[in-house]
C-alpha cells in the first residue's frame, strides 16, 4: 500500500471523531445524479474509494447497490463503521485495493485529495477496481474499462482496526 502523508494521517486519525461530526454529507440532489449516471441497483457492486468516515458511503448505501468502503487510515475507519456497520470496509488505498480485477461495477471517490496529493489522485490512480469506470472532468467524460493492481494476497474480509 502506498503511503499516506504523516501529517494527513496523523490529523485524521487524531480528529476522525471531529472530521464525522462536522463534516456535512452529500446533497440529495447530487447523489441522485451519481446514482442515476451509475445506474447505481440491486444488482450493482460499488467501490467508494478513500471512504473516509462514509459520509460518501451512507449517500450511496439506500440506492440498493452493494457498497464497499475502502480507507486506509483506521479511526476513520471506526468511524464508518459505527455508522454503516452492515458495510464491509477495508484498509487499501487508490493505489492498492484489495479486491479482484473486476469485481465491481462502479467506482466513487468524494473528498480523497489530502491523503493522496495532487500527483496521485483518487480515481485515475494505478489501481481501480471497476468493470467500466466513468470518468468526469472538466464537463468531459469517458467510459473505460479498469483493471486493478490489488494488492496479492489480502484476503476478502472486513478489517477492522484493532
Amino acid at each position: 500500500m502506498s503511503e499516506i502523508h504523516p501529517a494527513a494521517a496523523s490529523g485524521f486519525a487524531t480528529a476522525a471523531d471531529a472530521y464525522e461530526r462536522g463534516r456535512p454529507g452529500y446533497p440529495e440532489e447530487a447523489m441522485a445524479w451519481v446514482a442515476e449516471r451509475l445506474r447505481l441497483d440491486g444488482r450493482r457492486d460499488v467501490l467508494d474509494l478513500a471512504a473516509g468516515t462514509g459520509k460518501l458511503t451512507r449517500a450511496l448505501v439506500p440506492f440498493g447497490a452493494r457498497v464497499i468502503a475502502i480507507e486506509p487510515i483506521d479511526e476513520m475507519r471506526e468511524q464508518l463503521f459505527r455508522a454503516l456497520p452492515d458495510v464491509d470496509a477495508f484498509d487499501g488505498t487508490a493505489e492498492s485495493i484489495p479486491l479482484p480485477d473486476g469485481s465491481v461495477d462502479a467506482v466513487t471517490c468524494g473528498q480523497a485529495f489530502t491523503g493522496s496529493g495532487p500527483r496521485r489522485p483518487c480515481g485515475r490512480s494505478t489501481a481501480c477496481s471497476a468493470r467500466t469506470a466513468r470518468w468526469r472532468s472538466s464537463g468531459t467524460s469517458a467510459t473505460s474499462p479498469i483493471r486493478c493492481r490489488s494488492a496479492s494476497t489480502r484476503s476478502w474480509r472486513r478489517t477492522a482496526p484493532g
